[in-house]
């Protein structure tokens, strides 16, 4: 059976002379998600070779470089695999899954840098393997949970919503960070158990060296030494400026379907939207259909009943062409069945 965008298109074409177009809710949902995935795509291959780069010039060796990406990796793989589980119980936007692996790309790599780096500057420092990854994990380990559990601590303040596309990349979103918090912590330490010494293997010439040093930032030693000392000034400070930030959010408007806001009017069906929308305003409301007998006798026959019951198994069968819920009133006026 072919879709109505494929007949939409079949009339359109036999038709050239005829401005023939479609428009509504799906029509603009499968536009927007359409978009959205190819905004995505677009930002992952412009991301990753920076990604790349920057791992190479904060660690300087290749296996370093190489440990986080795995562990991004496998754990962009777990947040997908649960995500379809949870997606057999509640409904989950297609588009979550670009929206995992965009977010676990940036906080696998983020929580992945802190434990090679501080391991390697105690390796360095002179302490055995098992003295830098306790330091490690007395450091970084918690700078990593807690990180994490803010994350998925802020992320739930979308479910108090009620959107069902925000609920679905909330409960994505926050399985991808608890993925990559947990591997930082448990598999991450055990990797660097396991190579020991090898994770400077493969390092870049005028890089490597200066990468695995530890030294003392005085820019950031200063800030420390500012905000101890008036921790209340400089705590209130970081507020207003959050609360300045977050300012544009009172005018935000959230919807749960597409609209025509949503995309620009140069693509074809945002605009056949407003052109139909400019021609007939008004509400969009569900289609009547109305069966009565002129003489008024009644017309719920069991032949009637049949054929509506019917219905649903073509509305099933229909590819999308129609939808649900199809319901039916009985009027004693006219002695009809109006079905919607």
């Amino acid at each position: 059976m072919k879709t109505a965008t494929e007949v939409v298109d079949a009339v359109a074409a036999e038709h050239p002379g005829i401005r023939v177009a479609q428009a509504g809710d799906r029509t603009l949902t499968s536009a927007v998600d359409a978009a959205v995935k190819a905004d995505l795509h677009r930002s992952h291959l412009l991301s990753l070779p920076f990604v790349l780069t920057i791992l190479l010039v904060v660690f300087g060796s290749l296996v370093a470089a190489g440990i986080p990406v795995l562990l991004t990796i496998t754990g962009i793989a777990g947040a997908l695999s649960l995500v379809a589980v949870v997606g057999k119980v509640i409904s989950i936007n297609s588009a979550v899954s670009a929206l995992i692996l965009l977010v676990g790309v940036a906080v696998g790599i983020d929580y992945s840098l802190f434990y090679p780096r501080r391991y390697r500057e105690e390796r360095h420092g002179g302490s055995d393997v098992a003295t830098a990854l306790r330091a490690t994990a007395r450091t970084s380990g918690h700078v990593v949970l807690f990180s994490g559990a803010t994350v998925i601590l802020c992320l739930s303040g979308l479910l108090f919503t009620g959107l069902g596309v925000f609920i679905g990349a909330t409960i994505g979103l926050a399985l991808v960070v608890g993925m990559a918090m947990i591997a930082s912590v448990t598999v991450l330490p055990a990797v660097l158990a396991s190579v020991r010494d090898r994770v400077d293997k493969g390092r870049i010439p005028w890089l490597g060296r200066s990468r695995t040093a530890a030294r003392e930032s005085r820019f950031w030693t200063a800030v420390a030494l500012k905000v101890a000392k008036r921790p209340a000034v400089w705590g209130g400070l970081g507020v207003l400026v959050l609360l300045l930030i977050a300012a544009p959010a009172l005018g935000m408007r959230l919807q749960d379907a597409a609209s025509v806001d949503s995309l620009p009017r140069d693509v074809p069906t945002v605009d056949s939207a407003i052109r139909m929308g400019e021609a007939f305003p008004g509400v969009p409301v569900p289609a009547q259909v109305v069966v009565w007998r002129p003489d008024g006798t009644p017309v719920d026959t069991t032949e009637v009943r049949t054929a509506i019951n019917g219905l649903h198994g073509r509305i099933a069968a229909s590819d999308g062409l129609l939808a649900e819920p199809f319901t039916v009133d009985r009027s004693a006026t006219l002695s009809s069945s109006g079905c919607r």
